[in-house]
């Protein structure tokens, strides 16, 4: 076999090879994506627009962006049929105002007193408190969880109906 055949085989050889370790890449990528998506913290398949009734009471808080909370974390929040909000932020009370236009959810007016805590906790109450000044809508997951969501659809807090304490 002359030298260029011999190369042009070769060639073949290595590009057929590149060939599927490109494709076992592309198929190791869209598994791999696929196992991550189905790890959210709450099954936000078919949610709906959230209505008043739902909306009012107390949800204790399970996420709080992408991260679960703290273990034997306090963090709650409640939706007041006046208008307002009170709950606890993880080491200290927190309280503000709210109001449900068609599709839309504001918070505003938070406040919280300010008391120490440990340190994980105190990282935890300041990403609520922040997440909860970026919320522009609510919708029930359909799980029954409350998705309270930022501008781009992410949810920045994630709650569950809270039982009597």
């Amino acid at each position: 076999m002359p030298h260029n055949q011999r190369a042009q085989a070769k060639q073949m050889r290595t590009t057929s090879l590149l060939n599927k370790f490109t494709l076992a890449c592309a198929l190791a990528c869209v598994l791999f994506g696929a196992a991550c998506a189905s790890n959210s913290p709450a099954d936000t398949s078919f949610p709906e627009d959230i209505s008043l009734p739902t909306l009012l009471g107390e949800w204790q808080v399970e996420w709080i962006e992408d991260s679960p909370v703290v273990a034997q974390s306090a963090a709650y929040i409640a939706f007041d049929q006046d208008g307002r909000i009170h709950g606890n932020s993880s080491v200290n009370k927190m309280f503000g105002s709210w109001s449900l236009g068609e599709g839309t959810l504001e918070i505003a007016q938070l406040g919280s007193t300010r008391m120490a805590g440990p340190p994980p906790l105190m990282d935890q109450e300041r990403r609520f408190l922040a997440a909860l000044g970026h919320v522009v809508r609510a919708e029930m997951s359909a799980d029954g969880r409350l998705l309270l969501l930022s501008a781009n659809g992410d949810a920045l807090v994630t709650a569950s109906p809270r039982s009597e304490q």
